[in-house]
């Protein structure tokens, strides 16, 4: 995969293309390949095509199932990439292949030696009043769940059922923490991941009384419902984002703070992105950023402040819009003040003669 943020690769202009070609040797089994891009793709197994999306448009993930003999195959992937951000995944699952490592411990805090470990293919426990291994009693013991899974990128929710306390960490980012005695439970947490592997991790603990676990999780979509908000740890939206997350509006003021853990409160930056739906007529849209910003409207420049703006004031364009459309705003902090504000005003109708 490759995050190129607003860069391209040595020598290549806004819009490239490019191929790449690999022999893979896979065992018979039906496959899972998805495809995460915002130009066009397609995609040849042994000189048939499995997958092709041969267009332009925003970023969007493509997938398909195929049932393979036991092989080599030459895989043949051909991409090209449209003025803006550029983005490519590609990756590809066995499917029905799941499976959690749960490790045991005869206290509340997971600490000291494991009394046991097994493979188990679902995180759904109800022990009641019985112990969950031998070795164990019936109270007062921890266990952790640990499993790397492939995943189609989306937002994602998350749902834990639990008695008495939980913690569920995706890849390190503590999703849900109830470490606590209590009746039977649930807690719900969503989470927007970039395709591909991920790691899951539930910590539980068992005081007295009933003991139960569960953990499901459930593909909600590719889009947001507001504006999707990835937020980087450097000025050039390079490599994969630290936070993806789901924001009302581009507007924050942030201070000299930190705009989201894992980001310090400088040298980081921000890629916004919706679809809007518009009445026709003419639109003005404006943004007042300290430090630098870009506003691509279908993939095209109309704003952009990147280097040394005038913060105190707003900028704008005017545009006569009709029906959908897709915005993209790209914020960069160097130091200091951190902030952005974004307006969309309809002025009124479209005028002809």
């Amino acid at each position: 995969g490759h995050h190129w943020g607003l860069s391209r690769p040595a020598g290549l202009p806004e819009t490239f293309g490019v191929r790449w070609q690999r022999n893979i040797a896979l065992p018979a089994r039906s496959y899972r390949l998805y495809v995460w891009s915002r130009g066009g793709v397609r995609v040849r197994l042994n000189d048939v095509i499995v997958l092709e999306d041969w267009q332009t448009g925003p970023l969007r993930l493509n997938e398909v199932s195929v049932s393979l003999a036991n092989a080599i195959y030459t895989v043949v992937i051909d991409h090209y990439q449209i003025p803006g951000p550029a983005d490519f995944h590609i990756w590809w699952e066995p499917q029905g292949n799941t499976e959690w490592t749960a490790t045991y411990w005869a206290n509340r805090d997971l600490s000291g030696t494991p009394v046991s470990s097994e493979q188990v293919e679902t995180l759904a426990m109800d022990w009641n009043d019985g112990a969950p291994v031998a070795g164990l009693g019936r109270d007062n013991f921890s266990v952790r769940w640990e499993r790397t899974v492939d995943l189609a990128g989306g937002l994602y929710r998350f749902d834990a059922g639990y008695d008495d306390g939980l913690r569920l960490y995706v890849d390190g980012l503590l999703l849900i923490d109830d470490w606590q005695t209590g009746v039977a439970r649930t807690a719900s947490a969503e989470l927007w991941l970039e395709p591909g592997r991920h790691q899951l991790v539930v910590d539980y603990f068992e005081g007295l009384g009933q003991a139960s676990a569960s953990l499901s999780w459930q593909r909600l979509g590719q889009t947001f419902p507001n504006w999707r908000g990835e937020y980087f740890a450097n000025t050039q939206l390079l490599g994969v984002p630290v936070q993806l997350r789901n924001d009302l509006a581009p507007d924050f003021d942030w201070g000299q703070g930190a705009p989201i853990a894992g980001v310090g409160p400088d040298t980081f930056s921000v890629r916004w992105s919706r679809r809007v739906s518009l009445e026709a007529g003419v639109y003005r849209l404006a943004i007042r950023a300290d430090d630098g910003f870009r506003l691509y409207l279908d993939g095209v420049l109309v704003l952009d402040r990147w280097a040394n703006p005038d913060q105190a004031a707003f900028h704008e364009v005017r545009l006569q819009l009709t029906g959908q459309h897709l915005l993209e705003l790209l914020y960069y902090d160097q130091s200091f003040a951190a902030n952005i504000a974004w307006e969309l005003e309809r002025l009124g109708p479209i005028l002809t003669e």
